[in-house]
């Protein structure tokens, strides 16, 4: 609160209101999420939520007892169902309970509905790496330097199976310097911007992201992978990028 009174020394009384609430907020948000945090919490079923935490691994071996003990109560699936979409978690549900002793103890109408789920995403996850190979291919021919974030990169790295890592689409950090060369080469791939302003406003635009769209496939080429006045890492992080 010292700084409040050189907030008025352009002389704006809209400024200083305006500045004076950006403050008030950052007292009131704390306890605005603690309350809406006690409220979800009540409302969210205890043992759907910790079979949902239990199965969300590549391995459950050592929860296997208590995901038993779990599934033979009387749960929600309803509710059980809608969080598996919402935090795409489908195919450990798949790999963990119905593709192992545990599918008995489920309602086949929800195993059903979780097949149905894992076969459209990795329809869709198969066409999106497919594209993706194709894309890194003409970048390296054009000598374009890229660095893949997210979903591919940790279906990859970190999970050791893209199955587990769906994807909406794909996130690319390239260097300013190359857009002309990479909005020319994704255009002729077939891909369509829908917005062909950035050239206008400017690259450097805080956490700019340009959307390239390809029948049903989205990739997102960015430039800084910081939001508001963070620091701007990007010489550090291309120097620490690995083949």
């Amino acid at each position: 609160w010292d700084c409040i009174p050189c907030l008025t020394s352009s002389g704006s009384l809209e400024n200083f209101i305006g500045r004076l609430s950006s403050y008030i907020n950052i007292f009131i948000s704390p306890m605005y999420i603690k309350i809406t945090g006690d409220k979800q919490k009540r409302k969210c079923p205890k043992n759907e939520n910790e079979l949902l935490f239990l199965i969300s691994k590549v391995e459950t071996g050592k929860d296997a007892e208590r995901i038993k003990e779990l599934l033979s109560k009387k749960l929600n699936w309803n509710y059980v169902l809608e969080r598996i979409r919402w935090n795409f978690i489908a195919p450990f549900f798949l790999k963990n309970i119905i593709n192992s002793n545990f599918e008995k103890f489920i309602p086949s109408d929800v195993a059903e509905k979780i097949k149905k789920i894992c076969h459209w995403q990795v329809y869709h996850d198969t066409k999106v790496y497919q594209e993706l190979k194709e894309i890194l291919n003409a970048f390296n021919q054009n000598k374009i330097k890229v660095i893949i974030t997210k979903g591919a990169h940790l279906g990859q790295e970190v999970y050791r199976d893209t199955f587990f890592r769906w994807m909406g689409d794909v996130d690319i950090l390239a260097k300013i310097e190359d857009w002309p060369k990479i909005k020319d080469l994704l255009l002729k791939m077939g891909f369509e911007l829908r917005e062909d302003n950035y050239d206008d406003w400017g690259l450097r635009y805080l956490d700019n992201h340009i959307t390239f769209y390809k029948e049903g496939v989205k990739f997102e080429i960015k430039f800084n992978l910081w939001h508001m006045d963070f620091p701007y890492f990007n010489n550090d992080i291309w120097q620490r990028a690995r083949e």
